[in-house]
């Protein structure tokens, strides 16, 4: 998980319930009622939603069942752990490689997404779905690791064996019959975009059934604000960027105004240790050496679009730190922060000047 944010002051107050069923209620915030409810266990995360409204609580409760239905229809669709009866998902295409599956459009869009930044000249392939095979190596030395104590980084031989199909340009994508086909060897995983494909229907779906004020909280790495804040503090939304050497702390704080959305990546949630390796071996592999870097120990990405974000930071964190500034200033209205290895911060040209609020490191 890149779980790397938490809200400060006004919205670290906020405790959303513990559970699918049950909304948390507070009457008159500027006029509004905010209601609150984090949907569990999608995505190998968590969603949070609060919402400020003048609805009544039945409806409101309605729109947020419908949220848990949205949530888990994406999930079960792009999961590639588990065989959904009836759903033609990830898990079923990798298991069925060299057959036309006819899949929902949500996977068409996710997978076309993910291949066209894929090309993007500057993002160097670093976000690449076809990687499955290579991801699931470190994830059984990872499980291997803290469920068994039993230590070790994988091989390169190991590596490269499970890399020979990785290549999403093989990808065969029918637009019009809504059909994928992948090679013999490959295996998708799209655990880099479903979280922020997700978000982003949550947020488009509340202001269609007519709530402006809300903030959704995916997994902690992928925050989208909407409205004005209803704090009596201030009218914008500050964001604290955790400190990846202290989970209650923050190295830094962004401010967002309505449609923004921040999404982060960092080294230190999904990671194990080896005895005498001062490494930590987290799950954020570059597509090139096959190995996780060490260069950088988180980055915010602030955009609009909270799926194109979601893969923007992914890159922006694999890459080498003047590569990942170069990348992130060739994109319109997209900007970025990094905390490196040496705990340094790096930024992309208009951070600073139009979402930084303060640094909070020691000198």
């Amino acid at each position: 998980m890149k779980k790397i944010l938490f809200i400060l002051m006004f919205l670290s107050a906020i405790t959303l319930a513990a559970c699918n069923g049950t909304d948390n209620k507070n009457d008159d915030e500027n006029g509004l009622t905010r209601y609150s409810r984090q949907y569990l266990n999608v995505f190998d995360s968590s969603v949070g939603v609060i919402v400020w409204t003048d609805k009544n609580s039945d409806e409101v409760t309605d729109i947020l069942n419908h949220i848990h239905d949205m949530l888990w229809e994406v999930h079960h669709h792009s999961t590639k752990y588990d065989s959904i009866l009836g759903v033609n998902n990830v898990y079923y295409i990798n298991n069925n490689p060299d057959t036309v599956i006819e899949v929902d459009p949500m996977l068409i869009e996710m997978i076309d997404m993910s291949v066209e930044i894929y090309n993007y000249p500057l993002s160097q392939g670093m976000f690449n779905i076809s990687l499955g095979s290579v991801l699931d190596v470190w994830s059984t030395y990872r499980s291997q690791c803290l469920d068994d104590g039993i230590c070790e980084v994988p091989s390169l031989e190991t590596l490269e064996a499970a890399n020979t199909m990785s290549n999403p340009n093989l990808i065969e994508i029918d637009y019009d019959n809504e059909t994928v086909r992948i090679p013999q060897g490959m295996m998708l995983d799209l655990g880099g975009i479903a979280k922020g494909y997700g978000a982003e229907l949550v947020g488009d779906y509340l202001r269609e059934v007519g709530i402006d004020t809300f903030l959704v909280d995916a997994g902690s790495s992928n925050i989208e604000v909407s409205g004005i804040n209803p704090s009596p503090h201030r009218d914008y939304w500050s964001i604290g960027l955790r400190d990846p050497d202290d989970a209650t702390e923050a190295y830094a704080r962004i401010s967002l105004e309505s449609g923004w959305n921040a999404m982060s990546s960092g080294d230190y949630e999904r990671f194990y240790t080896v005895e005498g390796d001062d490494k930590d071996y987290h799950h954020l592999i570059n597509p090139n050496t096959l190995m996780p870097v060490w260069h950088i120990r988180s980055v915010t990405v602030v955009a609009q679009d909270p799926t194109l974000g979601d893969l923007y930071a992914t890159i922006a964190f694999l890459l080498e730190i003047e590569d990942a500034i170069a990348f992130i200033d060739s994109l319109e209205d997209v900007e970025a922060i990094w905390l490196d290895a040496d705990r340094n911060i790096h930024m992309s040209a208009n951070m600073e000047e139009r979402f930084l609020n303060e640094i909070l490191l020691d000198e």
